[in-house]
Protein backbone atom coordinates (compact mmCIF):
# COMPACT_ATOMS: atom_id res chain seq x y z
CA UNK A 1 0.00 0.00 0.00
CA UNK A 2 2.81 2.03 0.73
CA UNK A 3 3.57 2.44 -2.81
CA UNK A 4 0.59 4.53 -3.39
CA UNK A 5 0.47 6.95 -0.99
CA UNK A 6 0.97 9.12 -2.50
CA UNK A 7 -2.03 8.52 -4.59
CA UNK A 8 -3.29 12.34 -3.47
CA UNK A 9 -0.99 14.02 -5.86
CA UNK A 10 -3.74 13.03 -8.41
CA UNK A 11 -6.18 15.56 -6.38
CA UNK A 12 -4.07 18.46 -6.56
CA UNK A 13 -5.15 20.14 -10.10
CA UNK A 14 -8.76 19.39 -9.15
CA UNK A 15 -7.76 21.36 -5.75
CA UNK A 16 -5.85 24.46 -8.35
CA UNK A 17 -8.50 24.67 -10.85
CA UNK A 18 -10.67 27.00 -8.02
CA UNK A 19 -7.71 28.55 -6.76
CA UNK A 20 -6.99 29.65 -10.17
CA UNK A 21 -10.38 30.64 -11.26
CA UNK A 22 -10.43 33.36 -8.41
CA UNK A 23 -7.75 35.03 -9.67
CA UNK A 24 -9.13 35.34 -12.96
CA UNK A 25 -9.53 39.28 -13.79
CA UNK A 26 -10.49 41.19 -16.64
CA UNK A 27 -9.31 40.91 -20.36
CA UNK A 28 -8.55 43.20 -23.26
CA UNK A 29 -8.83 42.11 -26.92
CA UNK A 30 -7.58 44.52 -29.44
CA UNK A 31 -8.24 44.16 -33.28
CA UNK A 32 -4.29 44.02 -33.94
CA UNK A 33 -4.71 41.02 -32.45
CA UNK A 34 -7.00 39.20 -34.48
CA UNK A 35 -5.97 36.26 -36.92
CA UNK A 36 -7.04 37.81 -40.40
CA UNK A 37 -8.54 33.91 -41.22
CA UNK A 38 -10.04 32.55 -37.67
CA UNK A 39 -11.11 33.90 -34.68
CA UNK A 40 -13.87 36.51 -34.78
CA UNK A 41 -16.10 35.97 -37.67
CA UNK A 42 -18.15 38.74 -39.70
CA UNK A 43 -15.41 40.87 -39.25
CA UNK A 44 -13.34 42.86 -42.20
CA UNK A 45 -9.22 43.17 -42.68
CA UNK A 46 -7.21 45.43 -40.06
CA UNK A 47 -7.03 48.90 -40.91
CA UNK A 48 -5.27 51.80 -39.21
CA UNK A 49 -5.75 55.47 -38.62
CA UNK A 50 -5.09 58.42 -36.20
CA UNK A 51 -6.78 56.82 -33.63
CA UNK A 52 -5.12 53.95 -34.14
CA UNK A 53 -5.91 50.06 -35.56
CA UNK A 54 -9.67 48.50 -36.12
CA UNK A 55 -12.43 46.26 -37.75
CA UNK A 56 -15.25 47.16 -39.48
CA UNK A 57 -17.92 44.68 -39.00
CA UNK A 58 -19.05 44.13 -42.31
CA UNK A 59 -21.82 41.13 -42.86
CA UNK A 60 -25.38 41.56 -40.43
CA UNK A 61 -24.14 39.25 -37.39
CA UNK A 62 -20.23 39.79 -36.49
CA UNK A 63 -19.38 37.86 -32.87
CA UNK A 64 -16.44 37.42 -31.06
CA UNK A 65 -16.01 34.94 -28.15
CA UNK A 66 -14.36 35.95 -25.15
CA UNK A 67 -12.82 34.71 -22.10
CA UNK A 68 -15.13 35.84 -19.52
CA UNK A 69 -13.55 34.10 -16.17
CA UNK A 70 -13.92 37.90 -14.71
CA UNK A 71 -17.67 37.82 -15.11
CA UNK A 72 -20.17 39.84 -13.50
CA UNK A 73 -18.48 42.64 -14.78
CA UNK A 74 -18.57 45.43 -17.34
CA UNK A 75 -18.13 45.01 -21.14
CA UNK A 76 -16.53 48.15 -22.27
CA UNK A 77 -16.42 48.74 -26.10
CA UNK A 78 -14.21 51.39 -28.17
CA UNK A 79 -15.69 51.95 -31.46
CA UNK A 80 -17.91 53.60 -33.79
CA UNK A 81 -21.05 52.72 -35.40
CA UNK A 82 -21.27 53.85 -39.45
CA UNK A 83 -23.31 56.34 -39.81
CA UNK A 84 -26.86 54.77 -41.89
CA UNK A 85 -26.29 51.70 -39.85
CA UNK A 86 -28.14 50.57 -37.36
CA UNK A 87 -26.34 48.36 -34.39
CA UNK A 88 -27.64 46.35 -31.84
CA UNK A 89 -24.56 44.93 -29.49
CA UNK A 90 -25.79 41.79 -27.42
CA UNK A 91 -23.67 40.01 -24.73
CA UNK A 92 -24.51 37.00 -23.07
CA UNK A 93 -28.25 37.77 -22.32
CA UNK A 94 -27.92 41.77 -21.95
CA UNK A 95 -29.15 43.37 -25.56
CA UNK A 96 -29.03 47.16 -26.21
CA UNK A 97 -29.28 49.09 -29.39
CA UNK A 98 -25.91 50.95 -30.05
CA UNK A 99 -26.83 55.38 -30.73
CA UNK A 100 -26.28 56.61 -34.41
CA UNK A 101 -23.20 57.11 -36.08
CA UNK A 102 -22.37 60.74 -36.74
CA UNK A 103 -21.51 61.44 -40.73
CA UNK A 104 -17.93 61.69 -39.76
CA UNK A 105 -16.99 58.69 -37.46
CA UNK A 106 -15.88 59.35 -34.16
CA UNK A 107 -14.66 56.72 -31.67
CA UNK A 108 -16.91 56.20 -28.74
CA UNK A 109 -16.98 54.23 -25.52
CA UNK A 110 -19.91 51.95 -24.62
CA UNK A 111 -20.26 50.46 -21.44
CA UNK A 112 -23.09 47.63 -20.69
CA UNK A 113 -22.66 45.23 -17.02
CA UNK A 114 -23.11 41.56 -17.86
CA UNK A 115 -24.28 39.22 -15.10
CA UNK A 116 -22.19 36.14 -16.15
CA UNK A 117 -20.80 33.88 -18.48
CA UNK A 118 -22.42 30.98 -20.54
CA UNK A 119 -22.11 27.61 -18.73
CA UNK A 120 -18.13 27.16 -20.55
CA UNK A 121 -16.64 30.45 -19.08
CA UNK A 122 -16.70 32.32 -22.45
CA UNK A 123 -19.13 35.46 -23.76
CA UNK A 124 -20.64 35.64 -26.93
CA UNK A 125 -20.37 39.23 -28.21
CA UNK A 126 -22.75 40.15 -31.41
CA UNK A 127 -22.85 42.40 -33.05
CA UNK A 128 -26.35 42.86 -34.86
CA UNK A 129 -26.39 45.08 -37.97
CA UNK A 130 -29.95 45.80 -39.54
CA UNK A 131 -29.27 47.54 -41.82
CA UNK A 132 -25.37 47.92 -42.90
CA UNK A 133 -24.27 51.42 -44.05
CA UNK A 134 -23.61 51.79 -47.46
CA UNK A 135 -20.68 53.77 -48.19
CA UNK A 136 -18.27 53.68 -51.21
CA UNK A 137 -19.40 50.60 -52.58
CA UNK A 138 -18.93 48.91 -48.71
CA UNK A 139 -21.26 47.47 -46.28
CA UNK A 140 -20.27 48.37 -43.06
CA UNK A 141 -22.04 47.82 -39.29
CA UNK A 142 -19.84 49.01 -36.65
CA UNK A 143 -15.98 49.60 -36.34
CA UNK A 144 -14.29 48.11 -33.49
CA UNK A 145 -11.01 49.05 -31.91
CA UNK A 146 -10.91 47.47 -28.45
CA UNK A 147 -13.23 45.64 -26.27
CA UNK A 148 -12.64 44.86 -22.22
CA UNK A 149 -14.10 42.79 -19.67
CA UNK A 150 -13.59 44.79 -16.63
CA UNK A 151 -14.79 42.68 -12.83
CA UNK A 152 -17.17 44.48 -10.57
CA UNK A 153 -16.46 42.34 -7.34
CA UNK A 154 -14.12 40.61 -6.33
CA UNK A 155 -16.79 37.30 -5.38
CA UNK A 156 -15.89 34.05 -4.69
CA UNK A 157 -16.69 31.92 -7.60
CA UNK A 158 -16.90 28.63 -8.66
CA UNK A 159 -15.79 27.24 -12.07
CA UNK A 160 -17.98 25.95 -14.60
CA UNK A 161 -19.22 22.27 -13.55
CA UNK A 162 -17.98 20.82 -16.69
CA UNK A 163 -14.63 22.29 -16.99
CA UNK A 164 -13.94 21.19 -13.24
CA UNK A 165 -14.89 17.92 -13.29
CA UNK A 166 -12.88 17.38 -17.20
CA UNK A 167 -9.54 19.27 -15.40
CA UNK A 168 -9.83 17.47 -12.60
CA UNK A 169 -10.63 14.03 -13.77
CA UNK A 170 -7.88 14.14 -16.45
CA UNK A 171 -5.34 13.07 -14.61
CA UNK A 172 -6.80 10.23 -13.17
CA UNK A 173 -7.25 8.76 -16.61
CA UNK A 174 -3.85 10.04 -17.29
CA UNK A 175 -2.46 7.96 -14.63
CA UNK A 176 -4.93 5.29 -15.35
CA UNK A 177 -3.42 4.71 -19.07
CA UNK A 178 0.20 5.17 -17.63
CA UNK A 179 -0.13 2.11 -15.42
CA UNK A 180 -2.33 -0.26 -18.05
CA UNK A 181 0.95 0.78 -20.71
CA UNK A 182 3.26 -0.75 -18.11
CA UNK A 183 4.36 2.10 -15.96
CA UNK A 184 5.00 1.74 -12.00
CA UNK A 185 2.28 3.19 -10.07
CA UNK A 186 4.76 5.83 -9.16
CA UNK A 187 5.30 7.29 -12.59
CA UNK A 188 2.12 6.90 -13.17
CA UNK A 189 0.94 8.75 -10.43
CA UNK A 190 3.32 11.49 -10.65
CA UNK A 191 2.88 11.97 -14.44
CA UNK A 192 -1.00 12.06 -14.36
CA UNK A 193 -0.53 14.51 -11.56
CA UNK A 194 1.98 17.01 -12.97
CA UNK A 195 -0.04 16.73 -16.81
CA UNK A 196 -3.01 17.92 -15.06
CA UNK A 197 -1.32 20.93 -13.71
CA UNK A 198 -0.39 21.43 -16.70
CA UNK A 199 -3.32 21.56 -18.48
CA UNK A 200 -5.24 23.73 -15.66
CA UNK A 201 -2.49 25.99 -15.41
CA UNK A 202 -3.15 26.38 -19.59
CA UNK A 203 -6.12 26.66 -19.16
CA UNK A 204 -5.86 29.99 -16.90
CA UNK A 205 -3.55 31.57 -18.77
CA UNK A 206 -3.94 30.51 -22.71
CA UNK A 207 -7.87 29.39 -22.25
CA UNK A 208 -8.39 29.54 -25.96
CA UNK A 209 -5.93 26.39 -25.71
CA UNK A 210 -7.58 24.05 -23.75
CA UNK A 211 -11.16 25.24 -24.97
CA UNK A 212 -11.16 22.96 -28.07
CA UNK A 213 -10.28 19.97 -25.75
CA UNK A 214 -13.00 20.76 -23.46
CA UNK A 215 -15.61 21.59 -26.37
CA UNK A 216 -14.79 17.85 -27.60
CA UNK A 217 -15.43 16.64 -24.28
CA UNK A 218 -18.77 18.40 -23.72
CA UNK A 219 -19.54 16.92 -27.58
CA UNK A 220 -18.90 13.29 -26.79
CA UNK A 221 -20.42 13.31 -23.34
CA UNK A 222 -23.89 15.05 -24.51
CA UNK A 223 -26.81 12.44 -23.70
CA UNK A 224 -27.50 12.27 -27.56
CA UNK A 225 -24.19 11.05 -28.45
CA UNK A 226 -23.87 8.71 -25.33
CA UNK A 227 -27.17 7.04 -26.32
CA UNK A 228 -26.23 6.18 -30.28
CA UNK A 229 -22.73 4.68 -28.90
CA UNK A 230 -24.56 2.80 -26.84
CA UNK A 231 -27.04 2.41 -29.31
CA UNK A 232 -24.03 0.64 -31.59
Amino acid sequence: MRRWAYLWLLLLPALAVPILWQAAGGVTVQPATWPDRSGPTGFGPLEEGPSGPWRWSIAPEAELRLVADGLPGIVMLRGAVAPGAGVQLEAGATRVALPPGTPLPQLRRYALLVASPDPSGWLDLRLRAAPLAHIEGRHLGMALAEVRIAPVARLFRLPPAFDWLVLGGAPLLIAAVLRLSGRSPRVAVFGGAAAGLALVVLRAAWPGAVEPLLHDARAFLDPLVLRWWLAV
